[in-house]
């Protein structure tokens, strides 16, 4: 974003955007740059709401400070985007056309590619030019720059709050001395890394270029600064003597626990660099090692200072910046890179690079067991470039690989499977067992629910169908219910309702032989009067209902003849029974809790024939 054009002058300042896909294919002198055109707001904002301006883009501008991360700026004030982050720019200050400084802050969102100046509340830091910014999670920290003075103060922004509002740091101990165009980066997310850069001394009539180490510890209860002091491995580099110099405007960026530098500006002599160091920040003794430019027709390692930079799966991108011949200053458009680390997902032998062979040993984690328990890639993962050893992943994870690629996080197996530790794939649960989201085993479906192969769940049997048994793989129709003893039908059997575990037998409804129902009302229960000698009335029988214990109070009688043909007409039957007769109730079943669904529970016959 932004900056002075190709020229050798520094008239024309920009506020363009543009990005870069560095997945293309081919030498990266045939890659194409994108440019973004940014967008005017979709719908109008509340004007009472002072905290957005919206449709401008911002001035133009050089030396301010730029860092990529992710954000909810935009879903803050988009309703249509709900609270998901977006990759996200934000632009701090710099110095505009007329070398004035400033100290305004942009958002852009690669979602939307529009524009948003925050709101300036809070503790907002002095206009500056110079100055760096970084991303640690969804904050970002400011330091140094120079408003004509040199500073060396701390800024932070939250950026994950209804309204970002800068607060600026109080740090514990020695602080770095006051400096602009210096580097900073992070490591590990609790570390924030500075070097170099150009500081005025007292008593000295130039600026001096700085080539000192500080951290800015953000694990202590107060972020304290403490200053390292590395040693320097120097060694015959082409032929010329390699010394680790002071210099400003530095590439200066961290790829996993190792710092690397390129370029810069010595301002002793007012020559730029383009050598390279490194330094493991994981050992006690830390060290800059030197490391030889692999420069080609594709990778031009021009000396430079103020390049863009960035990086990008264990590379070091830079783009543009400074160089200096024929006694003027010149811009430069070249694209170039330094793989520093084994990418995220493979791992090495070393954190720095052989400083003599310049080979990293990247590999892909080895050992994951697949579904039939076969080794090979996978199994483990790398989180950060750099990586010296694969973590294993847990059960109930796993992580693919290949020869040339491996993974950046272990994955939770879908529902339907489940893993050991170390697997490359998941094991499918067999049918009659689910499994959620990243499970250790499978668990048996219950009666009245089966599963098929990688079911993340039990299906419920559908009314119609049961299974009284568990860990099955589907369910059953029910069975036919037998002969009706008293004419043209068959007993129904139901499953009334979802995850029946049995069928039960239908009191309400029977049916012939041709499929048809009979008529209603529908007959229950029949019993046979063996012997009515002295049968009488039987409005006074003592009978209960055994699924209800409710009397029986409209008892009828009638003939075989009439119960073999269900569409008889009962409206004349007497209430007097004689053998070979039968006593039924006629009517709805007594409604307990809504179930008009009984087992089947035959009365028993009363002594008397009743």
């Amino acid at each position: 974003y932004g900056g002075h054009p190709s020229t050798s002058t520094y008239g024309g300042l920009m506020n363009d955007v543009w990005s870069l896909d560095t997945t293309q294919s081919g030498d990266m002198s045939t890659w194409v740059w994108e440019e973004k055109i940014p967008s005017q707001p979709a719908y109008a904002y509340p004007h009472h709401d002072t905290r957005w301006w919206h449709g401008e883009p911002p001035k133009v501008r050089y030396m301010h400070a730029a860092v990529a991360l992710k954000t909810r700026v935009e879903s803050q004030i988009g309703a249509e985007l709900g609270r998901r982050q977006e990759d996200s720019m934000l632009v701090f200050g710099g110095m505009d056309d007329e070398f004035r400084p400033m100290n305004d802050l942009w958002h852009i969102s690669t979602h939307t590619w529009r524009w948003i100046r925050l709101d300036r509340g809070g503790q907002v830091p002095e206009k500056r030019s110079g100055h760096s910014m970084v991303a640690v999670g969804t904050k970002v920290y400011l330091f140094g720059g120079s408003d004509r003075v040199n500073l060396n103060d701390v800024y932070e922004l939250e950026t994950d709050v209804k309204t970002p509002v800068w607060v600026k740091t109080e740090t514990q101990g020695v602080k770095p001395y006051p400096r602009r165009f210096h580097g900073m980066t992070v490591v590990n997310n609790t570390k924030i890394w500075l070097f170099g850069g150009l500081a005025t001394i007292e008593g000295q009539r130039d600026p001096i270029g700085l080539n000192d180490l500080w951290f800015l510890d953000l694990s202590s209860r107060y972020p304290t600064w403490v200053e390292v002091r590395p040693s320097v491995d120097r060694f015959r580099n082409g032929g010329e003597n390699t010394f680790f110099v002071g210099r400003s405007g530095a590439v200066f960026q961290a790829v996993g626990r190792s710092l690397w530098i390129f370029g810069g500006k010595t301002h002793r002599n007012n020559t730029r660099r383009d050598d390279i160091w490194g330094l493991d920040t994981t050992t006690d003794s830390p060290t800059w090692y030197v490391f030889e430019p692999q420069a080609s027709a594709n990778n031009v390692l021009t000396q430079r200072n103020g390049a863009a930079y960035a990086k990008v799966y264990g590379h070091i991108y830079w783009w543009g910046g400074t160089s200096y011949g024929d006694g003027q200053a010149r811009n430069i458009q070249q694209l170039g890179r330094f793989q520093a680390a084994c990418p995220r997902g493979r791992v090495g032998s070393q954190a720095l690079k052989n400083v003599t062979h310049h080979d990293l040993g990247c590999r892909t984690c080895w050992g994951g067991k697949d579904a039939k328990n076969v080794t090979g890639y996978g199994g483990a993962h790398t989180p950060d470039e750099g990586a010296t050893h694969c973590d294993i992943c847990p059960a109930g994870k796993f992580a693919t690989g290949s020869e040339s690629e491996g993974a950046s996080v272990c994955r939770d197996c879908v529902p339907g499977t489940w893993s050991k530790a170390q697997m490359n794939q998941c094991f499918r649960c067999k049918p009659g067992s689910y499994s959620s989201w990243g499970a250790t085993t499978c668990s048996i479906c219950p009666p009245g629910s089966y599963s098929g192969e990688r079911f993340g769940y039990c299906k419920l049997c559908t009314p119609g169908k049961y299974q009284q048994y568990p860990n099955r793989s589907s369910c059953l129709d029910c069975p036919d219910g037998g002969l009706w003893p008293y004419g043209d039908g068959r007993y129904e059997m139901v499953a009334p309702v979802e995850g029946a575990t049995e069928c039960v037998r239908s009191s309400t409804l029977l049916y012939k032989s041709d499929g048809k129902r009979p008529l209603e009302p529908p007959l229950h229960h029949p019993q046979v009067v063996e012997n009515a000698a002295n049968m009488g009335v039987y409005d006074d029988i003592n009978v209960k209902w055994p699924w209800t214990g409710a009397n029986i109070t409209s008892a009828k009688v009638f003939t075989p003849e009439q119960l073999k043909n269900p569409q008889s007409d009962f409206s004349g039957n007497t209430r007097t029974a004689g053998t070979g007769h039968y006593v039924g109730e006629f009517g709805e079943i007594p409604n307990n809790n809504d179930n008009h669904f009984i087992k089947d529970a035959p009365w028993t016959q009363r002594e008397g024939g009743q």
